[in-house]
Parts: structure tokens; sequence; C-alpha cells
């Protein structure tokens, strides 16, 4: 797929999204990136990728609310002429210990992760008949095979996310490619403890 001139939304942007919007800046495409509460650093990034020479544009959208992913979309298209990567990064992963666990930390998790992405995809997938060749990428992460302890909801989230992934790709084939990435330790979940760090080195 030649990424000239493509539109790509990142869902989420401040961490491991922000170095990929920028690589993805560096090949050509126009760059979208949601934000939820991460508006100033999010705008930052635009900022960097504006001086790439392409297009760039930051919009707030709840990605568990599809009203504003049907916004996302529609506005997407209507600036830059097309949609055709979609990136499901936006993530929630927050320490909790096991008996601290409620049913609301399982609800917050599973709509952000799992039901983001399908939401997102599920729009995105009405603008990418206009498209020959569309992609999406759905991140979840290789901790699913190995998974920190105290982030249960989470884990749960992101396996859903892999089965998500291949079930996408029979629904939307041919035209469309749908795969996942599990990255590995680019930048370990915020207040882990020496113990597990070790552990997982």
């Amino acid at each position: 797929m030649n990424l000239k001139n493509k539109t790509v939304i990142i869902t989420g942007g401040k961490r491991v999204g922000r170095a990929v919007a920028l690589a993805l800046a560096d090949k050509g495409c126009n760059i979208v990136l949601t934000y939820n509460s991460s508006k100033e650093i999010i705008e930052k990034t635009i900022k960097e990728i504006e001086k790439k020479d392409v297009k760039a544009l930051a919009m707030k959208t709840d990605v568990t609310n599809s009203d504003d992913v049907k916004k996302l979309m529609k506005t997407v298209y209507e600036k830059f002429g097309s949609v055709d990567v979609l990136i499901n990064m936006a993530s929630f992963f927050p320490k909790i210990r096991f008996e601290d666990l409620t049913e609301e930390d399982f609800d917050k998790n599973i709509s952000v992760d799992l039901k983001g992405a399908y939401l997102c995809s599920l729009e995105a997938a009405k603008y990418f008949k206009k498209n020959k060749i569309s992609k999406i990428i759905n991140f979840s992460d290789w901790a699913i095979d190995r998974p920190y302890s105290s982030y249960l909801p989470y884990m749960i989230a992101k396996g859903g996310v892999v089965t998500l992934t291949k079930n996408l790709a029979k629904e939307l084939a041919p035209n469309v490619f749908v795969n996942a990435i599990a990255p590995g330790q680019v930048l370990l979940p915020e207040n882990i403890d020496a113990k597990q760090e070790s552990h997982l080195r």
C-alpha cells in the first residue's frame, strides 16, 4: 500500500501512538489523532506533524460513544476526502489489585480497549467501501500471554482485541486488511514494581 497522501486515524496518541504518528507522517500520510483528556499533548504532536508538510488534525473523541465515533469519521472524510487506515490504540490500564477489583473496573477497560476498537472499526468500514484497499491495525499487548498482575480487566480486553481482529479480517476481506500488533516492552505500565519489572525483562 502506497502511503503517500493516505489518511490515517490513530485513536490515542500520547505514548506509543505519538511515535507511530510521526513515523507515518514521514511516509507522507495525513494524520488524525484522537484524544479524550490529553488535548495539550496531542496538539503538540499535531504541530510536529504539520512541520513534515502533511495535513494533521486533532479531535476530541470518546471512542466508547457511537455518536462521537460517527462524528469523527464524517469529519475526517469531509476534511481529507478519504479514510484509508484506522489504528486502534486508545487504551486504559490502571493498576488495581485483584482483591480491589469492581464491576466498574471491568466495564471501563472493556469499553475503552475493546468496545472502542469495535465501534471505530464498524464506522470506518463504511468509508472504506470507497477504497480499493484499506487497513485496520489493532494494538493488543504481548502480555496477554505473559500477563502482568494487577491488570486483569486490561488483559481481558486486550485478549478480546485479538479475537476482534481475527473476525474483522474475515468480515471485511478481501479489500480491507486487518491485523493486530502486540508490542513488547516499549513503555511498561505506570507504577509497576521492581519485582514485576525484573520478571518481565
